[in-house]
């Protein structure tokens, strides 16, 4: 994946988590854009090195001097990673939602469940 590829994933992203924050009020609404921003970057991110692992496999080889051996991929550790710190910002942006508005959690909900 290019850069320019990686930063058009991203932007398509971002623009994709804004418009579920359209109902939220501006305070909230200036907060969330730098967590849209970065569950943007972690979404490219993860397309990215899932299509790493899909053409070199979760598992590395190394040689270490006179030894070598199989590892788990730096694509694998690199994805978990990303995954984690996904996870957390996705908890934090439900937050900047309005409670009473349950179609804007559910989209929110649904966009994530369609990226896996």
């Amino acid at each position: 994946m290019t850069t320019a590829t990686r930063r058009a994933a991203a932007t398509r992203y971002q623009h994709k988590l804004e418009k579920l924050f359209t109902n939220a009020p501006e305070t909230k609404r200036e907060a969330a854009n730098l967590l849209i921003k970065r569950a943007a970057f972690l979404l490219a991110t993860e397309d990215e090195l899932q299509s790493l692992m899909q053409q070199e496999g979760p598992i590395g080889v190394y040689e270490n001097g006179s030894q070598s051996g199989v590892c788990i991929s730096a694509y694998l550790k690199s994805y978990t990673m990303a995954n984690q710190q996904l996870l957390s910002t996705i908890k934090q942006l439900t937050v900047f939602l309005p409670a009473d508005d349950s179609a804007s959690q559910s989209a929110l909900n649904k966009f994530f469940a369609d990226h896996k």
